[in-house]
């Protein structure tokens, strides 16, 4: 039987902590919001996100001082991680489409689907698996980087439109090869 992840009916503004997940399901207003502010700084200049100083949405995190930016210069595609020490959480963040971008939008206009990964059962939308394979590397590797300072912290997946299909793909990859197996 075959799977599908249509990754282009994703989260808008949601936020995913594998550990989390599996403990509750309630809806937490405080958690939408900070989804919501980290997705929002995906949007801001570069160079205020890797020195946390955008604005409002950065302004949100006190604890916050830094931020390793993840981009693929060829698709535009653009993240972030970070340490939010008040809620003991790796934060990964997405930018959805970037308004007129070219190159988002024909990402996002290759509807059919492809296997993730070898796995010819699990099926996503092709621009979404594309765009997330350009920054893959350099999400896990700043994920891993702070897993090893920091391994007690949690994980917590947001972003906004595209990257909230991104949000998905990096959720399932960052607990696939960077979390230990749970027996």
């Amino acid at each position: 039987m075959k799977y599908s992840i249509l990754a282009i009916v994703a989260l808008l503004f949601g936020g995913i902590s594998c550990e989390e997940q599996e403990r509750t399901k309630t809806y937490d207003e405080d958690r939408a919001k900070r989804a919501m502010a980290y997705s929002a700084a995906t949007y801001c200049l570069k160079s205020t996100i890797e020195n946390w100083s955008c604005g409002e949405a950065c302004d949100y995190f006190e604890k916050i001082k830094t931020a390793i930016l993840v981009e693929d210069p060829v698709l535009r595609i653009l993240g972030y991680v970070t340490y939010d020490s008040e809620e003991n959480e790796i934060v990964v963040a997405f930018r959805g489409t970037n308004g007129l971008d070219r190159a988002n939008w024909l990402q996002n206009l290759k509807m059919y689907m492809k296997p993730i990964d070898d796995e010819e059962d699990i099926l996503v939308h092709a621009g979404i698996l594309e765009s997330y394979l350009g920054i893959k590397d350099g999400i896990r590797a700043a994920v891993k980087k702070l897993l090893q300072s920091i391994p007690q912290a949690n994980i917590f997946v947001t972003g906004h439109s595209l990257g909230g299909a991104l949000a998905n793909l990096a959720a399932l990859d960052i607990k696939t090869h960077l979390l230990p197996a749970k027996n």
